[in-house]
């Protein structure tokens, strides 16, 4: 996210109604074209929402999907983006996925949930068609031992459990790489958050491949 962007999200924040673009360019300081070049990205983002006011337009943030200011990474010339998703905007991070997944068709999962058939409420219909029905990208997974018994099999998901020693693994979090992004989900809270870094990334899949070649893969 630019500082233009930032401004203008921090602004919004404040906002008790959506504002105008005048309202926005007193508050930051901004110039009416750089105002319009950042909205159309932040809209586009799905950070950012218009809607009439009268015979103008107005913008406020999106409910489903809020970028939290302090984590926020904003750099001079290279921007590693990070965005925030809660409650049923969850369902916009698979929709990222499925976007993705069409040019990248491979991601890596990390899961522990209570319920996984709970969790697929968050599924859009989209990333069910791509993931679930036409089954054109691989999956690699480390999931707990109820849910690895209780998954049916898939030529092109390759599962492994894992098993602590001192109780169950499902803490309702998950950790997926796709693309060149790395996402975490905490399903008890409906929380997400995604990084767009593919260095991170790349750190991640080595631990991951790691942990697929240890870890058991048979049902016990």
């Amino acid at each position: 996210m630019t500082n233009n962007q930032l401004k203008i999200v921090e602004a919004l924040k404040r906002a008790s109604e959506p504002y105008l673009i005048g309202e926005i360019s007193r508050i930051t300081k901004m110039h009416r074209p750089a105002i319009y070049r950042a909205l159309r990205a932040l809209e586009a983002d799905g950070i950012v929402r218009a809607k009439e006011r009268g015979r103008r337009t107005a913008y406020y943030l999106s409910d489903r999907s809020l970028p939290s200011a302090n984590v926020l990474l904003v750099g001079s010339s290279s921007i590693d983006s990070l965005k925030t998703y809660s409650s049923m905007g969850l369902q916009e991070l698979y929709r990222d996925m499925a976007i993705v997944l069409k040019h990248a068709g491979i991601f890596y999962r990390i899961e522990s949930p209570k319920n996984y058939l709970e969790n697929d409420k968050f599924l859009p219909a989209e990333y069910f068609a791509l993931v679930c029905q036409k089954r054109v990208v691989e999956k690699f997974v480390i999931t707990n031992d109820r849910t690895f018994k209780a998954k049916p099999a898939q030529l092109e998901r390759y599962v492994r459990a894992l098993r602590p020693l001192d109780g169950e693994f499902s803490h309702d979090v998950t950790m997926i790489l796709y693309g060149d992004r790395f996402a975490l989900l905490d399903f008890q809270k409906e929380q997400a958050i995604v990084w767009q870094n593919a260095a991170v990334v790349a750190f991640f899949k080595d631990i991951f491949s790691f942990m697929m070649t240890t870890l058991p893969s048979t049902r016990l």
